[in-house]
């Protein structure tokens, strides 16, 4: 029998003394959730039960993370969530956990580095599929080499204001197919050359830096479904005459253009969902229209040419009359 329990503690007295008993209903549980512990003092969580499935620890800025040498024995644990909390934590190493299959990592303070076991078992880091690191506005460096994870499917990094560089090799991840990343203003690198074939999902925004010192090229990301752009500068740096013809939807936000360049669009036959979000200066669609091929039009904070099409006649209506579903600032239009 599985076994949630939800706890909260207004000191560290009572966590200890819950989790040091010889028996206990606790010590076969599986999922474990700590919330708001205002404690000052620091203190070690010790003696949670290597029965744990999933563990998620959340405001508890004071609480310390289980030292390296106590995670090796959670040779169950497949979920960890550390939100707001651990602040003594100025590293985080992968493949320390066995079996360790979901990361969440969010508003860790001091967190500076997320590195892989130099001497751990390589197997353990096969077992990872998610990687979500939010928040972490002191992480420099991610790994010191190649992130040997092939199942990874899912790798997001965003608001790290000090991170200058991703994982090596990304494009060796195989079986990867949701990134994003976004809101990390020191990063010198990133390509798109180097992003796996398998990649269906792509959110890039507020990348800075040194990006590349070539044009992206996208036709080797056959599989490519979503993308989502954000920032005007990444637009216009990303949306090049050759975007993936394998798109369905389209998500663009924060452009400063005035106009809407149709080479962008015109070859994308498969694009289905076009979304523009807070283009304050847009007034126009390309002259030749949308591709026929869109079934929704969603587009928010874009006044000026949203007054123009909520006339629904001339020019610029005349580009989007053939779209069955027209979304304006969240209300339905058509």
């Amino acid at each position: 029998m599985e076994v949630m329990v939800l706890l909260y503690f207004n000191h560290f007295q009572a966590l200890d003394h819950v989790f040091r008993q010889p028996v206990s209903p606790l010590n076969s549980l599986r999922h474990l959730t700590i919330d708001v512990f205002p404690s000052p003092m620091s203190f070690h969580i010790v003696g949670l039960p290597n029965t744990l499935k999933s563990l998620t620890i959340s405001n508890c800025e004071s609480l310390e993370f289980l030292p390296n040498e106590y995670l090796q024995h959670y040779t169950s644990l497949e979920e960890l969530k550390i939100s707001y909390s651990c602040n003594s934590m100025i590293s985080f190493t992968l493949g320390a956990l066995p079996v360790l299959k979901s990361l969440f990592i969010e508003g860790c303070k001091n967190l500076k580095s997320i590195l892989i076991a130099e001497d751990g078992p390589q197997k353990s880091l096969s077992f990872l599929s998610s990687i979500k690191i939010w928040d972490c506005n002191e992480l420099k460096s991610f790994t010191l080499g190649r992130l040997h994870t092939p199942n990874l499917i899912h790798f997001v990094v965003w608001k790290c204001q000090k991170l200058q560089s991703l994982p090596e090799a990304m494009n060796t991840l195989t079986d990867l197919q949701e990134m994003e990343i976004d809101d990390l203003p020191n990063l010198q690198s990133f390509v798109i050359d180097d992003l796996p074939m398998s990649l269906r999902e792509l959110t890039v925004g507020s990348v800075e830096g040194i990006l590349w010192n070539t044009e992206p090229t996208w036709e080797h990301l056959t599989c490519l479904s979503v993308l989502r752009i954000n920032g005007n500068a990444m637009v216009n740096t990303l949306m090049v005459q050759l975007l993936p013809a394998s798109l369905v939807t389209l998500c663009t936000s924060s452009l400063n253009n005035t106009s809407l360049d149709g080479k962008w669009l015109q070859h994308l036959t498969s694009l289905q969902n076009l979304e523009i979000i807070n283009a304050p200066k847009l007034k126009s669609l390309p002259k030749k229209g949308l591709p026929s091929s869109l079934s929704v039009l969603n587009m928010t904070r874009c006044p000026l040419l949203e007054a123009i099409l909520r006339r629904k006649q001339g020019k610029e209506w005349s580009k989007i009359a053939h779209i069955p579903v027209i979304i304006i600032d969240d209300e339905l239009i058509t």
